[in-house]
This record gives C-alpha cells, structure tokens and sequence, in this order.
C-alpha cells in the first residue's frame, strides 16, 4: 500500500490543519481538489478512517483563491483535533496516511509514537466528568462522538469513581467486557495451531467502495459487494493456470464477479436468493447490445402525468419528503406505461428501473452505512428524484458506448445469474473458479437493508414476503425464533467440536451478563455454518478436479466469544475433501459490540484435488 509521513505543526492542534504538502498530486485522485469555499464547489469526496475515531469522514482538498493551486489541508478539520488530542500528539509528531483504495485513506499514528487511548482515558473521563447523568448517550447527553467512543471501549476507572446505576447493561456489558483491547491474531492462534495453516497479511482493496467509479458496477450501490479490482487480481492471479475459466459466484449479489468475468470474455454462472439483487445483476449482465441513444430516447419519451403509488406496506410518508414521494410516484408511473412487446423494450425498461431503484435512498430522508437508518436533518429538494435520474441514465448510456466500443467482441459472451438457493440449486456446469463473499455473521439484516427498493420494484408487496426471502437465506441474527427453533430441533446439521465449543461459550457467556439481545444465539451461530457447509457442498460438487473454491469473510465477536468465521469455514472445506491453499489477511476491522477489539476480512483459498 502507498503511504506517506506527515508531521505534525501546531496548526494541527489549533485549527484542525494536516500538512499534506508531503503527499503531493498524484497520491491523491486529480478530482479530490475543490473550489476555495464551498459555494465555490466541492471535489469528489474521498474517505478517511482515522484510527481510534467512531466514524469515517468524508472530505475534499480545497484550493487557494488567489494561486488556484492546492491549500494542501483537508476541508473538514474539527475531527483532526480529536484524533491528535485521543493520541496525545504534539507539534513534531508524525501519523502515517496510507492510500488502502483509489478513493479510502487510512490514518494513524506513527507506531514509535503511538499512545494508546486506553492509558489515557482516566486523565479524559475526570476532565469531561464523561459520567455525568448528560455523558451517558441519554436525550440531552453533551458528549461528542469520541467521548462517547472513550466511554464505551476504554473506560479504566476504578469501580468506585462512578455509579453503575448510571449504565445501561449495553454498556455494563462493554465496560467488563474481557474482550477490550484484544484481537483476533491472538484469539486465533489456538484454531491455526489445530489446522496447520498461518494467516499471511496481504491488505488489499476487498470493499464496494472502489466500483461507484467502475463502469457497469456503478450502475447501482450495493454496500455488501466486493470490488472489482480484487475479482481482477484473482483472475489475473491464474490466468496461466486456466486460460479459458468458467467461473461461479454462488452469492451473486450485484453481479460484481460475474460481470468482472464478462469484461474478460470468460463465461460464468451465479446465483442469487434476492429478488432485487438478482434483477440488477441480471440487467448489468444482458444490457450491453442496447443502444445508449434509444435508452436516452425512451427514457425523454416517458409520460410525466402517469403516477404509480408508492408500496402500501412501506412507511413512505415517514421515509421521503411530502414533494419529493410525489415526484418519485411520477417517474415509476412513467416507467410503468412503457410497453414490452420486444425484447429491445424489455431491455431498455429494466434499464430504467434499475436507474430508479438505483436513485431512492439517495432520495429518501434515510442513509445506508451500512445499515438502513434515518438521517437527522437531510435536506432532499423535490426536483432531486428528477435530477439523480437524469445523472443515472447518462450514467448507463456513457458505459454502454464504452462496453460497444472497446469491450464489443465479449458482448455474446454466456454470462447467467438464477434466482435461486445455492443450498439447493444443483448445477450442470463444471467450473474452473469459485469467487465469492457469503453473508458475514452479524446483525446486518441483508433483506431489510433493501426493502425499499424491493417494495418499489414490486419484487416484495408485504413484511410478510420479506420475511419469507429472510428465512431462506443464510442466517442472520435477526431471523424469526421459529426458524430456529426448528433448526435446533433437526437431527441432520453439520457441526464439528469448533462449533460446539462456541455454542457453550456464548451460553455461559449470555448467563453471565443476564442479557442478551437474542437468548437463541448459539443456534444462530451453529446455523449459519451448517448453512454454510450446505452451500460449500453444492459447490464443491460443481468445482473441476484442480478448480479452486475463493471466499472472502469476516470474523466475529459475539457475547464476548471470538468466532473465527475464515478459518471455520477453511475447516469445513478440509471436512469436504478441499486443500487449504492459503489463508490472507486482507483487511482489519473493529467489532461493532467492543469496538477496541480487532477483527479481520479475510480471502480463503481451497483447491480441489
């Protein structure tokens, strides 16, 4: 990774200022550099993960008025001065900026100064009174985010200096946690030793992040996909080992593998459980014959007098502006009216509800990061609906002049993607490749998180049907009681003493803490990867003597228990016949229960002998 020194100036303390004069242009993207004011203009946001501060921030580089050239500092600056004063940094200090994607940073303190919170936090609670009946995240709380990120990961005040009562047990539970501070390279040394294997570091971009700048993976967000780029530099990797690949994607999602594979000629398969996701990686697949001109044409031509209702079992009211539903409800009407009697015309229409579906979000009062949540204070004007449409379809229609023109012989090439359970979808095919990330065990609830545009696009009408999608895919934590009761309750489950122990740790561990938001979670864990091995078998059966099974996944904390996903699921491709290839690091991440305690994204290579 690409990465550079800064040193600290007393302008970092006093106005928030980083020195990035020692960056210089080309570490950063030539669109980033925007106008002196905001009135002026902003430029294309990149994403900067401060080590130790609660949340990404979104910032561009402002240029100077009078020389137009760059003013070398970030333009939000209130969360530098948190982040030294969290370090305990002073002027001659350095951090390190570390390039991670074209468009995310990582900053952090240089290791041989580094000063853990932890050891700081007392001196910080008793100055802020951070318990004080306001500091508590209570209505009326004056805690900013990162006292509120000092209370709840590193709090080391004696028992005796504050009143327990004051806690709610979230965060009792967060403040006796054995967990603060920990990681999984040490927690995962025990099951490393077991299966032989050591964990190479090899950071590299894995997240969406990088595709809302790639052609055809732009054309709609999905927060959970992987980038284009690591799909590349797999295909790239064995590109001498398989010269023509047929490659698989059994969460297909967005269709990020199986359209990577299209812009290489190689033919590929997936499935998709989702409705809505199945639909945008179908659409992204078998649109590039469609002329941009006679998109652009239809989508000029739709009615605007035509409305169409947003769904009735959606809070619609609650989640879009008064003016701003209305005009949505005109547009879906005007792509409703558009007649099919070709097979041009469907292709052209799905194009176009893929744009819409693409726009609602963006459009509603609400915010995916990565969760579904409302966002306090968004403004959306009506004419929005309107304004990202038209910014979508000259989306499409540009990538569909680039797909004719430099990508024109691969356009035939068979790519599919079946609506359907890769638990149970039984394949004809044999393939060379299987690249793919399965759903983390977390609270991510990956039905809900795209309700609304489930509902819009008539794929779902009820909670009802919601539910039903949930219930079929692989586990989460916020499936039904019943579903895993009756799990629970089936003989024929998959289960090794890894899974066992686990199971009995996180029940004594619920015990101990006397509350939990799911009692049931042991099954939920022991679910999720016989889930996982069903799906691992079916895909197995498909691989090619020779082929390789590549999964991408995170590790979890969950009751305090580390779960180390990667190498469970390296486990169950050892109980399948596979060969653990190679086990890499790609990323860190942080637990969202204890958010001092490390965790990873890993890449698990398995070969099929």
């Amino acid at each position: 990774m690409d990465s550079r020194v800064i040193k600290l100036t007393p302008a970092a303390h006093k106005h928030g200022n980083l020195n990035l004069s020692c960056c210089g242009k080309d570490f950063f993207p030539p669109d980033v550099f925007g106008g002196p004011s905001k009135k002026a203009g902003l430029g294309v946001q990149i994403t900067l993960k401060a080590e130790g501060l609660p949340e990404p921030v979104k910032t561009d580089i402002p240029i100077d008025n009078k020389t137009g050239k760059p003013r070398w500092i970030f333009r939000k600056r209130k969360w530098v001065k948190e982040f030294v004063h969290c370090y305990k940094l002073r002027a001659g200090n350095t951090v390190i900026i570390e390039r991670l994607a074209k468009r995310i940073y990582e900053i952090r303190p240089n290791n041989n100064q580094r000063i853990s919170c932890q050891a700081n936090i007392s001196k910080t609670s008793s100055d802020t009174n951070l318990l004080s009946p306001t500091a508590t995240g209570r209505p009326g709380s004056t805690l900013t985010n990162q006292q509120r990120f000092l209370l709840d990961e590193t709090m080391t005040v004696h028992d005796s200096q504050f009143d327990h009562s004051k806690l709610d047990a979230r965060k009792l539970n967060i403040l006796n946690s054995p967990k603060k501070g920990g990681s999984s390279t040490l927690d995962s040394l025990p099951y490393l030793k077991e299966l032989n294997v050591k964990i190479i570091e090899n950071a590299q971009p894995i997240q969406f992040t990088p595709n809302i700048n790639e052609h055809i993976h732009r054309w709609a967000p999905y927060m959970q996909g992987f980038s284009a780029l690591f799909v590349q530099n797999i295909l790239d990797q064995y590109k001498k080992v398989y010269r023509t690949p047929v490659i698989l994607d059994p969460f297909a999602g967005c269709g990020t593998v199986l359209v990577q594979a299209k812009l290489n000629g190689f033919k590929s398969i997936g499935t998709e459980l989702n409705p809505l996701l199945h639909f945008i990686a179908d659409t992204k697949l078998n649109s590039w014959d469609v002329s941009p001109n006679y998109l652009f044409k239809t989508y000029k031509e739709i009615p605007k007098h035509k409305t169409r209702p947003a769904p009735s079992f959606l809070k619609s009211t609650s989640q879009f502006r008064p003016t701003v539903l209305q005009n949505l409800e005109i547009i879906n009407g005007g792509i409703a009216s558009i007649p099919v009697n070709t097979e041009k015309q469907e292709k052209v229409k799905n194009l176009l509800k893929l744009a819409f579906s693409a726009i609602l979000v963006d459009c509603s009062n609400l915010k995916r990061s990565p969760c579904l949540g409302y966002v306090r204070n968004k403004v959306v004007h009506k004419s929005t609906p309107f304004v990202l449409f038209n910014q979508k379809i000259q989306e499409i229609s540009d990538d569909l002049r680039l797909i004719q023109w430099q990508y024109k012989d691969f356009i035939p090439t068979k790519t599919k993607v079946i609506c359907s359970n890769a638990m149970t979808f039984k394949h004809k095919n044999k393939f060379h490749l299987a690249i793919t990330s399965p759903p983390y065990m977390n609270g991510l609830d990956y039905v809900m998180n795209y309700k609304i545009e489930m509902g819009w696009l008539e794929f779902v009408h009820s909670q009802r049907d919601l539910k039903k999608i949930k219930d079929e895919m692989v586990v989460c934590d916020n499936v039904s009681k019943g579903l895993i009761r009756k799990f629970y309750k089936s003989p024929s489950t998959y289960t090794n003493k890894w899974i066992e122990k686990i199971k009995t740790d996180i029940q004594k561990n619920i015990l101990r803490r006397g509350a939990y938001r799911r009692q049931d979670m042991p099954y939920i864990v022991h679910k999720y990867f016989d889930d996982m091995y069903n799906i691992m078998k079916n895909v197995v059966s498909s691989l090619k003597s020779g082929g390789r099974f590549i999964l991408v996944v995170g590790d979890s904390l969950i009751a305090d228990v580390y779960v180390p996903t990667d190498l469970l699921i390296a486990k169950i491709g050892l109980d399948l016949g596979l060969k653990i290839e190679k086990i890499e690091k790609a990323r860190e991440r942080r637990s969202g229960q204890i958010r001092s305690y490390k965790l990873r994204e890993s890449i698990i290579t398995l070969l099929k002998r």
